[in-house]
């Protein structure tokens, strides 16, 4: 009996010992192959990852050193990317994970000047030959998450396609979410931190849910700099932002199950140090303050209620200029419309064989109208419901409790008469109440 144990004893080790060389050497130096290989051959751009370890007891696996693009610009790169997968997931049917833990990831993201986008550009995928079947959905693959964790994160972002270059980064991005999963009516715990050199601040907190896809929390950005975005209104209006620094938060609760269901509560925004001028360098406007809360927006009843308006100090220009027409009217002025190109002339008929002095021939009988075919009928009733009109969409409905306007200066002048006369109304207050 003891040989019995030795022997039992003498497998079990070995066993383990097999265990061990395939989990801990093996499997990683396969897997690490196999992904270098695949990144060689649909990566555009040079791709590979450094190292990969594998426990195959506590099943945890570690990736290490993934780095996609050239060494001195890298489009997509992480330092670790951690998963721990847990034994339940074999008697719970649902793929039970952990912990995800993603360490000093960093993505370039940029828009050329074609509109472009770099990420879309790093795979060649080859299409599938096969032809696309609909298939009726499904539920979504069984899975759990218990805890998932970004660190470090740095974004670059770019975008060459307005007429001034756009660009911002934020290099310290931290994400963790708790318990997200696929099942329904599962919900979420999520908290996102970014901010970046030049200033401007995310925070995120609440709950998210993808079973129906559903979420409600709080957002808040503090410090933003209006110059970081501020190419996509110039390209719309040519006015010169100077200086602006926006601080906006939220509640926030949105639902997709039935469309499209979004509302915004205890909505804050506060912009000061604002200043536009026109491409002349003529100022047109400044503001010193303005704050704007207790607010919200419901997109289904398309309502909007501003609770409270306190704006101090804003300075402002508009003249009538010797044509009639103000100065801001033709700088807000759209670009005209380009007019349609003139429809190409009928051919001229061909003469007749016996030249230019031949009498006509005889014109052939004229043939009897035929009955309009299915499509003819269906195409003439498409038309007829395309020309009636269509019904007036629900109008938005915008309510003001309570605005109070301080120390306002309006310069006017009218240059429409000869003799430019000027007024400045200065300082000029205004309090509005529920309207």
């Amino acid at each position: 009996m003891l040989k019995g144990i030795k022997r039992a004893a003498s497998a079990i080790a070995i066993a383990v010992a097999l265990y061990s060389l395939l989990g801990f050497l093996i499997l990683p130096g396969i897997g690490l192959r196999i992904a270098n290989q695949q990144l060689a051959h649909y990566a555009e751009v040079p791709a590979t990852l450094q190292r990969l370890q594998l426990n195959p007891f506590s099943l945890e696996l570690s990736l290490w050193g993934l780095q996609i693009g050239e060494a001195e610009q890298q489009q997509i790169a992480f330092e670790r990317l951690y998963a721990n997968l847990q034994l339940d997931s074999l008697w719970n049917g649902v793929l039970h994970l952990a912990d995800i833990e993603l360490d000093k990831p960093h993505s370039e993201v940029l828009f050329g000047k074609d509109g472009r986008l770099n990420l879309t550009q790093l795979f060649n995928v080859p299409p599938s030959t096969e032809p696309a079947v609909e298939e009726p959905a499904g539920e979504p693959f069984p899975l759990r998450i218990s805890r998932i964790k970004l660190s470090g994160g740095n974004v670059h972002f770019q975008d060459l396609r307005p007429s001034e270059p756009i660009e911002f980064i934020y290099d310290d991005l931290n994400f963790e979410l708790f318990n997200l999963s696929t099942l329904p009516d599962d919900n979420a715990d999520m908290s996102l931190i970014a901010t970046g050199p030049t200033g401007g601040r995310i925070d995120w907190t609440g709950r998210i849910s993808l079973v129906p896809i559903s979420s409600s929390g709080s957002l808040k950005v503090t410090d933003g700099k209006l110059k970081a975005i501020w190419p996509y209104v110039r390209d719309a209006v040519p006015l010169v932002l100077e200086d602006g620094t926006v601080n906006m938060s939220s509640d926030y609760s949105l639902n997709l199950a039935k469309g499209t269901e979004l509302l915004l509560s205890n909505t804050q925004l506060s912009v000061s140090s604002f200043a536009i001028k026109s491409p002349a360098d003529k100022a047109l406007l400044r503001l010193e303050s303005l704050d704007i809360s207790e607010t919200s927006v419901d997109l289904a009843k398309q309502q909007v209620i501003v609770g409270k308006i306190r704006s101090q100090k804003l300075e402002t220009w508009a003249a009538r200029e010797a044509d009639g027409q103000l100065d801001w009217q033709k700088l807000l002025a759209g670009q005209p419309a380009k007019p349609a190109p003139a429809p190409a002339p009928a051919p001229a008929p061909a003469p007749n064989e016996g030249g230019s002095g031949s009498a006509a021939t005889e014109a052939e009988p004229a043939k009897e109208p035929s009955e309009p075919t299915t499509a003819e009928q269906s195409a003439d009733l498409e038309t007829a419901t395309a020309d009636q009109p269509e019904e007036p969409s629900k109008p938005w409905q915008v309510i003001l409790r309570d605005v109070q306007l301080r120390d306002y200066q309006v310069h006017l002048a009218d240059r429409a008469g000869g003799a430019e006369v000027k007024i400045d109304l200065a300082p000029l207050n205004l309090d509005l109440r529920m309207v």
